[in-house]
């Protein structure tokens, strides 16, 4: 679906057009795809996060840094300036770190399994990964076969103080259930959906 949405392109769909000569042509004032170049790969069905990443390894390769995420997040993070932060930090690579959307509560448990504390996840100081990353080409280097990004590459890199974890506050939603799809269709139907940031545009 991915491929056919690029590959049968409307740029009248979110585009300013003229039309003339009874309809017969249409003139796009700006396209919005004028300056990208996109490119698709098949990085298999039951491929992990790394595995991935290193499939497209030969079309970043020569970037300086480059971006990746889960695509099932929605968020309102601005990213030149988690970007710049990366920049500057010198690191080889970079993810967002945000409260839980979820609602389970966390328990805090004192001798003999006694319930010393009950809280809501998003009222503790956990931060969980959002699911937003920016590395340099040098990651490759820590990725070997079949190995999960987060997992084996991240140890690596933090055990050579080379990975930031970048603090966001604000919007962030996954969408990894049914049930929070249903919430963020609900909140986007509401017309108050912060991750809309191109209708501000």
């Amino acid at each position: 679906m991915i491929k056919s949405f690029f590959l049968n392109y409307d740029p009248c769909i979110s585009n300013a057009f003229t039309l003339s000569h009874g309809g017969k042509q249409v003139h796009i004032e700006a396209s919005d795809l004028a300056d990208w170049r996109i490119t698709c790969v098949d990085t298999g069905l039951t491929s992990n996060s790394g595995q991935r990443l290193k499939a497209v390894e030969k079309y970043v390769k020569d970037e300086d840094y480059f971006l990746a995420n889960y695509s099932d997040v929605l968020t309102d993070l601005p990213l030149p300036e988690m970007i710049e932060s990366f920049k500057q930090s010198k690191k080889v690579g970079s993810f967002l770190c945000v409260k839980p959307s979820q609602t389970f509560s966390v328990v805090t448990l004192g001798e003999d399994d006694r319930v010393r504390k009950i809280r809501f996840v998003r009222d503790t100081d956990i931060v969980i990964n959002g699911g937003y990353f920016a590395f340099t080409n040098k990651i490759f280097e820590y990725i070997k076969d079949r190995e999960e990004l987060v997992v084996e590459p991240f140890q690596r890199l933090i055990a050579e103080n080379n990975l930031l974890g970048y603090r966001y506050h604000k919007f962030w939603h996954c969408m990894d259930t049914f049930k929070e799809q249903q919430e963020l269709n609900d909140v986007y139907e509401r017309g108050n959906a912060p991750w809309v940031l191109w209708k501000d545009q």
